[in-house]
């Protein structure tokens, strides 16, 4: 799931795509989680041969963190969005995010 530019794990019981800051299925929601899916497949898991599903989560759960902690974001003047996270909280309010 994408949430103004940061990708998190499934809420407990909740449902998988919805963004923070946007509405709920509308195709500005879409158009970021599938941007999101873009970006994983073709930076990510197209570069790899993949034999299983456990090989796919790991590999899912690796670019999560590369998305978050390490690969600049335009929108984020070049700073990925944990970086833009901690220097300002407010702009992922709502958000539950475990720090490292």
């Amino acid at each position: 799931m994408l949430r103004r530019g940061l990708a998190s794990r499934r809420r407990r019981g909740g449902s998988s795509g919805h963004c923070v800051g946007t509405r709920r299925c509308t195709p500005k929601a879409n158009g970021a989680v599938e941007r999101f899916s873009q970006t994983l497949k073709y930076e990510h898991l197209y570069q790899r041969e993949i034999a299983n599903a456990a090989e796919l989560a790991e590999e899912v759960k690796a670019f999560l963190v590369t998305f978050n902690e390490v690969r600049p974001h335009e929108t984020l003047g070049q700073r990925p969005p944990l970086a833009s996270y901690r220097e300002d909280p407010y702009l992922f309010r709502g958000l539950s995010l475990q720090e490292p």
